[in-house]
């Protein structure tokens, strides 16, 4: 897209002029051919299968395992894998033929070239390339694995082996769209000794075979080291999740190579951490999905040193407690939701405890575990606010409510949500954030999901808070204010309207004591008259409108909205508009699902409040 120096100068401000010298070396390696001979097409034949094969962290998969969980809903994914059926993104299931055409979308169609360099593949060009990388990314090898476990079954066993052949021929080393993303090698590596450690015994696994799998573990270690670098330049789950697969490459494969791996991953991955996990816990990424990812790269890198008998180092064994402590807050004890908040792509990289990918206590209580020497770190009442992450959490009773109010960004930002605000009601969403839905797709979701019109927020005039430059970048980052205010309220601010319109939003949060209810007070200041938008996305339950505001009930109680404000307010509800992201949430990765979207609109002001009370009951 075209772009004008000062949004080039933006950018550098932002991300650092060694940032923007790498991005142009980086191209010119693409266009030059350089990643081409880095990690050139050759056959699996070349790769050398063979190194020492140890126990591949056996002892430590186990814990993934909750023997206490039914087996029924296992098996029966694992049956509907032997039958062609698999589920994407933790929700969709698709019918994908026996043998999957691995370079074919299961959900759209869209088909990428399979036998071209993967530098040669476009990003974009192929409709949303996670759509094709889903199914390569192995959830099945999961299922599949833990099958088998319980059930000592080797249909289960020689299906993960058919599919791992299957995948091998049709992808060979660097050639086609499969190993176009360094993480997603990862991220399949991590399948794939998961699977091969619980598989160990199988009837099935035969010589032949782990020699196919020690290829695939020392090609994706190859991948990975090639180009490392432009992973870590992202500054997010990339990097964290590249450099442990590094590491997991480098302990199995050992020798020289395996040294080198292992170190580089190793003091890459230290790097990384200090940079990227904040002193609260909060991670660069600013959502909740993508902190679920560091953690599963965390908890993966603390196997990996168990497998090599050596002791955690305290880098990561003090991240990860960082980490979990944080997701622990977001948390809901009793359903395992979370509070959804910034990009949401359906990763959930080590489905192994067999539960919903909407539930977040198997990662929590595998960090305890590692990280926290087993304590309890799901807190029942709660109110904190994690400043570095631009977080303030209150939970009282049934009642969790999360107000992200970063008052800087050392990181890009995910979405446009500043002053977002959203609520879980015994466990059940009521205020929802409106997720991400996809990130390259076409019609009325187009780039519609991330932005502040379709958060808890409020807008000027239809003003977003941030310009995008792209898909992942808003320009530029703002600030604002957070800070405890006087009769337990908690207030905050942000300014990213000041030189644009000399417009501030003030959002001030009162959570009752009884946690039956809290009050959400919106101040607007501008130095010429503006028409505000304060928008809230509902649940999808019945809602009924009163003269003085609506009453939404859930399945678990009744919710009363009320507002009130100086000047007359244009009230309107929508519900999964068809021409628009209006009443619209996407809580699964390519799954729009209704809601009610309810919008209070003022006349042109320079300045006004909203004050809104919302009541459970």
């Amino acid at each position: 897209m075209a772009c004008s120096p000062l949004k080039y100068w933006q950018i550098v401000r932002a991300l650092g002029w060694r940032w923007a010298v790498f991005r142009l070396r980086y191209a010119w390696r693409v266009r030059s051919g350089g990643l081409r001979r880095a990690t050139p097409c050759v056959p699996w034949g070349d790769i050398p299968g063979e190194f020492d094969d140890p126990a591949t962290a056996t002892r430590w998969v186990t814990q993934w395992i909750r023997p206490e969980l039914p087996a029924a809903a296992v098996l029966a994914e694992a049956r509907g894998v032997l039958d062609g059926e698999f589920v994407l993104f933790g929700f969709h299931h698709c019918q994908a033929g026996h043998f999957p055409d691995w370079h074919r979308s299961p959900l759209d169609g869209a088909i990428a070239p399979a036998e071209r360099h993967w530098s040669r593949i476009s990003d974009f060009g192929y409709g949303d390339i996670k759509n094709i990388w889903e199914l390569s990314r192995w959830p099945w090898a999961f299922t599949l694995a833990r099958a088998w476990h319980v059930s000592r079954d080797d249909r289960f066993a020689a299906r993960f082996w058919e599919l791992l052949e299957d995948w091998m021929d049709k992808n060979p080393p660097n050639r086609g769209p499969n190993w176009k993303c360094g993480q997603e090698t990862a991220f399949r590596l991590f399948a794939a000794v998961f699977a091969r450690a619980m598989l160990d015994d199988a009837p099935s696994t035969t010589p032949a075979r782990q020699a196919q799998w020690r290829r695939l573990v020392r090609a994706s270690g190859m991948r990975i080291a090639a180009n490392l670098d432009y992973a870590l330049s992202q500054a997010n789950n990339h990097g964290v999740s590249e450099c442990t697969g590094l590491l997991t490459a480098g302990a199995l494969v050992g020798g020289d190579v395996g040294r080198r791996w292992f170190a580089r991953g190793e003091r890459e991955l230290e790097k990384q951490l200090a940079a990227l996990v904040y002193a609260d816990g909060g991670f660069s990424q600013h959502s909740a999905v993508y902190h679920r990812v560091l953690l599963h790269d965390l908890l993966w890198a603390a196997a990996v040193w168990r497998l090599e008998g050596l002791p955690m180092p305290d880098w990561l064994r003090n991240a990860g407690a960082r980490a979990t402590r944080f997701l622990a807050a977001l948390v809901d004890a009793d359903s395992g939701r979370a509070h959804l908040y910034g990009a949401n792509d359906g990763s959930n990289v080590l489905p192994a405890a067999g539960c919903d990918y909407a539930d977040f206590r198997p990662a929590v209580k595998a960090g305890a575990d590692v990280f926290c020497d087993g304590e309890e770190v799901v807190p029942g009442e709660l109110s904190i606010h994690f400043p570095d992450a631009g977080v303030r959490l209150w939970r009282r009773g049934g009642l969790s409510v999360l107000l992200r109010c970063p008052e800087h960004f050392r990181h890009r930002p995910s979405h446009a949500d500043l002053l977002h605000l959203s609520a879980l009601w015994r466990g059940e969403p009521v205020l929802l954030d409106p997720g991400s839905f996809s990130y390259n797709t076409k019609g009325v979701f187009a780039g519609g999901f991330a932005g502040a019109f379709v958060h808890n927020t409020a807008t000027p005039d239809g003003v977003e808070q941030m310009e995008r430059f792209n898909r992942f970048l808003f320009l530029p980052w703002p600030h604002g204010s957070a800070h405890e205010a006087d009769g337990g309220a908690f207030e905050a601010a942000h300014f990213s309207w000041r030189k644009r319109l000399g417009a501030v939003h003030t959002r001030r949060v009162t959570v009752r004591e009884d946690g039956l209810g809290f009050c959400v007070e919106d101040s607007f200041t501008a130095a010429a008259p503006q028409r505000w938008r304060l928008h809230w996305l509902l649940a999808d339950g019945e809602l009924k409108h009163s003269a003085d505001g609506v009453e939404l009930r859930l399945q678990k109680g009744r919710c009363v909205i009320r507002w009130e404000c100086v000047t007359a307010l244009a009230v309107s509800t929508v519900r999964a508009d068809a021409a628009s992201v209006r009443g619209w949430h996407a809580p699964h990765y390519q799954d729009a699902q209704p809601a009610h979207s309810l919008a209070l609109v003022s006349e042109p002001m320079t300045q006004t409040r909203v004050r809104t009370v919302f009541s459970f009951e």
